[in-house]
Formats: C-alpha cells, structure tokens, sequence
C-alpha cells in the first residue's frame, strides 16, 4: 500500500476545529485540494503527521497557538467609517463582513482581495473591524483526510 513521504503530492480534506471543538472552517467534501508534503502549505505539526500515512488515512492533530494562524496583528483592527456601509445595512458586534483589500504598493492589481473581518463594535461614527483570522493567536486542531497520495 502506497505511504506518504516528506515530498509527496496528495489530495486532502481538511476541517479545522477551536481549542473547544467548534468547527471552524472545512473544505467542500466535494472538492478536495492537492498539497505538496515539505513546501510549507500546512502547519508544520499537520506536515509532520502526515508523513507516512496510507491513503484514505485520517489524522487529528493540534497545533500550538499561533502556528497554523500566526499570532493576531494589531494592524488588522481597524476603523471604518459608518458612511462606507451602505444606509441599510444592519451591522452588529459579532457579525461578519467582506472588505476590500488593496494591494500594497508595488503589488499587482490582482493582489487586491476580499477578505471576512468581523464586527468588534459599531457607534454613530464608525465600526471598528478584525481581519485577523478567528484562531489567529490559538491553538487549531486539523482533521485531514488523506483522499489520494498522487506523487
């Protein structure tokens, strides 16, 4: 039975859980994605259980705080102006919206994204906005599933 190597190409699932459970995010079942094992496309904890692991094998593993995230950057709390939401949008503390981000200087137009940032307060004059990941600073635990070892 084909196994896993430090350099492989395969095909995951992936749902990622808080230091409670909860999950947080996970992809489509329907539509897995490829990894290359050693390049760094996931937390060095979840690399590492991958190794040597059989096909349609799954792992749980937990990463430290601020592995799989980063630590929380203060430079994506920010406040925006009431006046950018349209009139009628209801904005509440907890809820979510999509912000457009513009590329930094020197970055090409197709850098510029849209990203969720969450509602930390909301006054007359403005809302203040994190875009920091929600397990930015936290641990994460990763539930992959090995769907296909390609290479």
């Amino acid at each position: 039975m084909n196994r896993t190597t430090k350099s492989s190409r395969i095909r995951v699932s992936i749902q990622i859980l808080d230091e409670h459970g909860e999950l947080i995010e996970e992809t489509d079942p329907e539509e897995s994605f490829e990894v290359s094992l050693g390049e760094g496309e996931l937390p060095p904890t979840v690399e590492d259980a991958l190794i040597d692991r059989p096909e349609g094998d799954t792992i749980e593993v937990t990463c430290p705080e601020g592995e799989a995230f980063g630590d929380p950057d203060p430079e994506a709390i920010v406040a925006v102006s009431r006046e950018d939401f349209p009139a009628d949008m209801e904005l509440e503390k907890g809820g979510l919206v999509n912000i457009h981000v513009e590329p930094e200087e020197g970055e090409d137009e197709e850098e510029a994204a849209e990203m969720a940032a969450v509602i930390v307060e909301v006054n007359p004059d403005g809302v203040i906005l994190d875009a920091n990941h929600p397990l930015a600073g936290r641990p994460a635990t990763f539930r992959v599933t090995i769907d296909a070892i390609l290479s």
